[in-house]
C-alpha cells in the first residue's frame, strides 16, 4: 500500500505503520518539515481511497482494539476512540503518562493488555533518588542522605525534620531524617504505610495504610499512634487546617469516582463531603491561613487545579490548560503573608499567587525547570517547599541505564481514562 501516491506537501517521510484489523487500513506517521505546522500527525489511508489525516500533532499512533487508539504527543502518551468503520476519532484525548522519552524515534509499544515504554528517568542499581534543595532561580543543593527509593516528601511545619516514604522490594514504610545531617530512622515496619504529611503542630505525622484503607497518625519516633479515618474504598491525605480541627482527605468510590471530605478528628461527628460530583477529585490541600482550598478535577476532560473558599463558594481554575502534561502535585507556601500555590506541570514548576482582599489569583508563573521525580496520580506530591521558600526535590541518581515502565492492564486502564461512546 506504500507507494509514491502517499506523500502530500510538505511530508518528508512515513514511519510506524500499522495495518488495522481488516486487512485493508494502514495507520502512519507522517513527518513534516519544521515551520509553522506541527511536526508529525497521524494519517489513515484505506484500500483505493485517499490518505487523510486523523490527529494532527500526533505520532507513533497504535490501534489496540476495542476502539481504542493510543498516541504519542511530546513525551506524553495518550489514548482515545477510534471507530474503525468510519476512520475517525471521537472525543478528546486522554493523557496515560507523560514521562515518554522522545529521542526521533518512538519509544514504546503495546500489544494485547501491556504497554511498555521507556521513560524519561534514568536508574542506579537501586533506582535510587537523592533530595536537593532547589531554589527559585533552579539552582540545586543536595542534602546529605544517601540515595533510596524515596517518594512523597514532606517537610515538618519549621523545615527542621524530612518525613518520607521508602520502597524496599515492594513494600512501603515511612522514615524520618535531619536534612543537614546524614542518616535515616524507620518509624512504620507493615509494608504498606504511604505518604506521610507532618500536622500543623509539629507533633505527628500523618499517614495512609493501604492495605487497610485508613488514615492513622503517629509520633514523629513512631511510638504512638491513633487511627483517624477508616475509609470503606482506597483513601488519601490532604491536609489538615492551621487549628486542627478540620483533615481534609479523598476517598475513591464507585458513583462519584473520587471526592474531597472534612472531618474534625478530635470529634465524633461524621465526616462531610466537600468537593463531590460525578469527576474525580484528588490532593485537597487547605491554605495556611485556613481560608482556601485547592484540588485537582477533571471536570473539563483534563486534570486542572481549582481554587475555592474552604467554607462554600465557587471554584476557580487556576491552572493553564496544556495537552501535552498535566498539572499535578499543588502545595501552599508556608506564609501567610504572601499566599502562593505551587504545582507541577511536566518539567516545570508553577506558581500561583493568590492576593488577599477577594480579588481574584494570578494566572500561573513558570518558576524553574529540570528533570525531578514524578510518578504517579495528580495527588502524590513528590516535592515540599520550606519556610524559607527552598523546594525539596528528588532527583534520580543517574547512570545512563534506560528505564523501562511495563503497564499491566492497558485496555483498563484506557477505559477508565475514556468518556463512554455515545451512539
Amino acid at each position: 500500500m506504500v507507494g509514491p501516491g502517499f506523500h502530500s506537501a510538505g511530508e518528508l517521510n512515513h514511519n510506524s505503520p500499522q495495518l488495522l484489523p481488516d486487512g485493508q487500513t494502514l495507520l502512519y506517521t507522517a513527518r513534516r518539515a519544521y515551520g509553522p505546522h506541527p511536526a508529525a500527525r497521524l494519517m489513515i489511508k484505506r484500500a483505493g481511497a485517499a490518505a487523510t489525516v486523523l490527529l494532527e500533532d500526533a505520532q507513533a499512533g497504535q490501534y489496540i482494539g476495542n476502539s481504542i487508539l493510543i498516541y504519542q504527543q511530546g513525551r506524553s502518551l495518550f489514548a482515545t476512540h477510534l471507530n474503525v468503520d468510519t476512520l475517525a476519532v471521537s472525543g478528546r484525548g486522554e493523557l496515560l503518562f507523560d514521562d515518554v522519552s522522545m529521542d526521533g524515534r518512538p519509544r514504546w509499544t503495546a500489544g494485547g493488555d501491556l504497554l511498555v515504554y521507556r521513560s524519561l528517568l534514568y536508574r542506579s542499581e537501586n533506582d535510587g533518588r537523592q533530595f536537593v534543595w532547589v531554589d527559585r532561580h533552579g539552582q540545586e543543593v543536595p542534602l546529605p542522605a544517601p540515595p533510596r527509593r524515596y517518594a512523597a516528601p514532606s517537610l515538618s511545619p519549621k523545615g527542621d525534620r524530612i518525613a518520607v516514604e521508602i520502597e524496599d522490594e515492594g513494600k512501603f514504610d515511612i522514615w524520618t531524617l535531619d536534612p543537614d545531617r546524614p542518616g535515616l530512622r524507620q518509624i512504620t515496619f507493615d509494608g504498606a504505610s504511604r505518604y506521610p504529611i507532618w500536622t500543623p503542630d509539629g507533633a505527628h505525622i500523618g499517614v495512609v495504610h493501604r492495605r487497610q484503607n485508613k488514615l492513622y497518625w503517629l509520633t514523629p519516633d513512631g511510638r504512638e499512634s491513633r487511627d483517624l479515618v477508616q475509609g470503606k474504598f482506597s483513601i488519601w491525605f490532604g491536609s489538615w487546617a492551621p487549628d486542627m480541627r478540620t483533615l481534609v482527605y479523598m476517598e475513591d468510590n464507585d458513583l462519584t469516582r473520587s471526592d474531597v471530605w472534612a472531618v474534625d478528628p478530635r470529634s465524633k461527628a461524621e465526616p462531610q463531603s466537600i468537593v463531590q460530583s460525578k469527576a474525580r477529585e484528588y490532593a485537597g490541600r487547605i491554605s495556611p491561613d485556613g481560608r482556601w482550598l485547592t484540588y485537582f478535577s477533571d471536570e473539563s476532560g483534563q486534570y486542572q487545579l481549582y481554587l475555592r473558599p474552604l467554607i462554600g463558594g465557587q471554584p476557580v481554575q487556576i491552572s493553564s490548560g496544556d495537552k501535552r502534561s498535566r498539572p499535578r502535585e499543588a502545595v501552599w507556601s508556608r506564609n501567610n503573608r504572601q499566599l502562593e500555590v505551587f504545582y507541577r506541570q511536566g518539567p516545570e514548576m508553577m506558581v500561583v499567587p493568590v492576593p488577599g482582599g477577594g480579588r481574584p489569583p494570578l494566572g500561573p508563573i513558570r518558576v524553574f525547570q529540570g528533570d525531578y521525580y514524578s510518578i504517579g496520580g495528580p495527588g502524590i506530591v513528590n516535592f515540599d517547599v520550606a519556610p524559607d521558600g527552598r523546594f525539596l526535590m528528588l532527583k534520580p541518581v543517574e547512570n545512563h541505564t534506560p528505564h523501562l515502565t511495563v503497564v499491566q492492564g492497558l485496555n483498563r486502564l484506557a477505559r477508565e481514562r475514556l468518556q463512554p461512546i455515545v451512539r
